[in-house]
């Protein structure tokens, strides 16, 4: 239950499916449609019996990972943003009102809460991004070492510039044939200042997204989860690019608690998520962006952004 049905926005696309020539999947779409938290059945014996569990027990409806991380961050209401960080990130809002933009994945209506439209942002090389230079450049060196000497740096690690579209670019420009790139080198630079460029080509890449929601999506808190958690020099960076506060909640495995969420909401031990977010899910701390920081990273954020406009006449050809 993502984008194909809208419990109330005239359940499913099926003017979509003529105009692809997908008629056909119209008869294979479930005719009993389940949000989550509400209880799918009751588990059966077979099921049980494989799993260890007592025959019977409530089955609960659940959802795709991010979606389901939202919930465990407590991202419900509209202005909410969910970071979900990994080998790629998602950036997942809930929306007052449908929100449609040029690279901009949604608007889904009743995905995870009914009535709140989800919009969606993706990069789908971030954490990947890191670890490849991690293994070919610095295998012997540590990531607390990393971090810390990157940090020593100033925002634009001595003029680095680094495009994170390492396997293309989903949002905002939808491009999969987008690629990475590592412009300014001197002999003067690091492993460090390489380091430092390419994390912040992927906080670049989040503000960029944070921008192309535009006008009609604010966001007012953002959430992370993810492995960039673990990382302060990481978190701060991409507080200080967007200018904007992050919250880490203490329980870091958003998508487990989110499931958990919804398990109790089926159980009947709250009425609805929102209720048991707010009694589950607790903010460990915030992290405030430098704003000085924020300001330093506007000409290098203009230069990202034009980056990408002025590789695409170079790339190969295979």
């Amino acid at each position: 239950m993502r984008w194909h049905y809208q419990t109330d926005h005239g359940g499913w696309p099926v003017s979509m499916l003529d105009r692809l020539g997908l008629s056909d999947l119209k008869d294979r779409w479930p005719s009993d449609l389940v949000a989550p938290g509400q209880v799918i059945g009751p588990l059966t014996a077979d099921a049980a019996g494989h799993l260890g569990l007592r025959a019977g027990t409530p089955v609960v409806q659940g959802g795709a990972d991010a979606f389901i991380g939202m919930i465990g961050l407590g991202v419900t209401q509209p202005g909410d943003l969910a970071l979900i960080t990994g080998s790629s990130h998602l950036q997942l809002g809930v929306a007052a009102h449908p929100v449609h933009a040029p690279g901009v994945w949604g608007t889904y209506m009743d995905c995870v809460y009914s009535g709140r439209p989800i919009i969606e942002g993706g990069q789908t090389s971030t954490g990947s991004v890191i670890a490849w230079f991690k293994r070919n450049f610095a295998e012997h060196t540590d990531f607390d070492t990393l971090n810390a000497q990157a940090a020593s740096l100033p925002p634009g690690a001595e003029g680095l510039l680094a495009v994170d579209h390492f396997q293309g670019n989903r949002t905002p420009h939808t491009d999969a044939l987008a690629r990475g790139a590592i412009t300014g080198l001197s002999l003067k630079h690091t492993p460090a200042h390489v380091y430092r460029a390419l994390v912040e080509s992927i906080c670049l890449g989040t503000r960029a997204i944070v921008e192309a929601f535009g006008g009609a999506f604010t966001a007012r808190r953002i959430v992370v989860a993810g492995g960039a958690t673990r990382s302060p020099f990481w978190l701060q960076v991409h507080a200080d690019t967007l200018g904007l506060p992050l919250e880490l909640t203490e329980e870091t495995e958003a998508q487990a608690l989110g499931s958990a969420i919804l398990a109790a909401v089926g159980a009947g031990h709250f009425a609805d998520i929102d209720s048991a977010c707010a009694a589950m899910v607790r903010t460990a701390r915030r992290i405030e962006p430098d704003m000085a920081a924020h300001a330093a990273y506007a000409p290098i954020y203009a230069r990202y952004v034009a980056a990408y406009h002025a590789l695409k006449p170079l790339r190969a050809t295979e």
